[in-house]
């Protein structure tokens, strides 16, 4: 039916954006599963959360982030939930949350979305924090051949290659985008 009114001439290009839009909130809104609950539901899942807490080794319920403090603080990061890590540029958050998102893969397949780094970047930064060679030396591509850097960054590669870890950069993206790409991950 959207075809055959696309076809049409007649058609006013604005208002069928404007259907098309209302379809795909309303598809939106049939699909979303976590309806608004009675607080006497939410203290009831609050229970279960604690003893779960109480229960685990130490409070962590989650996969370790790789920062002690913050694993001490939340419990790790938690299946189902979205993390933002925001800072000023140049103030270490990347790797860290690379470092992250790499502890995290060792437990199932993750994916890493970087709004400011392209891909080759960060591969630079895993391999550096991998092999503990400097990341501007790996980018440079002034590794000497037969040295230890060497040996180390072939060694990192072998093993950031058995991560189930995805790299996905890019300089926009919108919060449906970034939905869509984590549910194809996740099926």
């Amino acid at each position: 039916m959207l075809v055959a009114k696309a076809n049409d001439p007649t058609n006013d290009a604005l208002e069928m954006l404007s259907d098309v839009s209302g379809d795909i909130i309303e598809l939106n809104s049939a699909t979303i599963k976590n309806e608004p609950k009675h607080i006497s539901f939410a203290v009831l899942e609050h229970e279960q959360e604690v003893a779960e807490i109480a229960q685990s080794d130490g409070g962590m319920v989650g996969i370790p982030f790789g920062v002690s403090e913050f694993d001490r603080i939340v419990g790790g990061w938690r299946r189902g939930k979205l993390y933002v890590v925001a800072a000023r540029p140049g103030m270490g958050k990347s790797i860290v949350a690379l470092q992250s998102a790499r502890i995290a893969s060792e437990e199932g397949t993750t994916l890493f979305v970087s709004l400011e780094m392209g891909r080759k970047e960060l591969v630079d930064r895993l391999l550096a924090s991998l092999s503990g060679i400097d990341s501007e030396l790996i980018s440079s591509g002034k590794i000497s051949a037969n040295s230890d850097n060497e040996r180390r960054l072939f060694e990192a590669k072998q093993e950031a290659s058995k991560l189930e870890l995805y790299l996905h950069a890019a300089s926009s993206l919108s919060i449906l985008e970034l939905l869509a790409l984590a549910r194809r991950m996740h099926h």
